[in-house]
């Protein structure tokens, strides 16, 4: 597969944004995404329907917070178009943060086929990506993300660690 690495286009942020909060919001398995690192409430949902649009609600929050920011960065993998006025089909992406030389990666993504039905993950698309920011398997790398990805980067990437999305989102407390 030719895939091309490249900065997201403005385009390419809705799909940036949307897959990021369906993959939190998750229901597979059983809802894993949203019953481990879903909102914390003061008081029983509704439903779980409810408990689910408040999950997606919170999710987007953050995600807007993360893409709103001056210092973030993204990366994309695509299928390039064919033909005039063609869009770029992307296979996965990467939102980041350069932090003086440490990465921060906020979330990775991969979608799980392209539209031939071809599996995508397991491919190597986001460790390419990884490279071309300059992460390697012995890489020092923060991750923010609560969701699966930052689960399974943290146990590909050994010397990463983990910072909560909400403590990077929110302003250092002076005193």
């Amino acid at each position: 597969m030719n895939a091309i690495i490249r900065p997201p286009l403005p385009e390419d942020q809705g799909y940036i944004a949307r897959t990021w909060s369906r993959s939190m919001a998750s229901i597979r398995q059983g809802g894993h995404a949203i019953a481990r690192h879903g909102i914390k409430r003061e008081t029983a949902p509704r439903s779980k329907g409810q408990l689910r649009q408040d999950a997606i609600a919170e999710h987007n929050r953050r995600i807007d917070a993360v893409l709103d920011r001056v210092d973030t960065k993204a990366l994309v993998s695509v299928q390039a178009g064919n033909g005039h006025g063609a869009r770029d089909y992307i296979l996965a992406w990467v939102v980041y943060v350069d932090a003086a030389g440490l990465p921060i990666v906020h979330y990775a993504y991969t979608r799980d086929h392209d539209d031939a039905g071809e599996q995508l993950r397991g491919r190597g698309l986001v460790r390419a990506i990884f490279n071309r920011i300059g992460i390697a398997r012995t890489s020092l790398v923060t991750c923010t993300s609560d969701g699966p990805s930052s689960t399974e980067m943290r146990e590909h990437f050994r010397a990463s660690t983990y910072y909560p999305l909400d403590q990077f989102l929110s302003p250092p407390r002076t005193r």
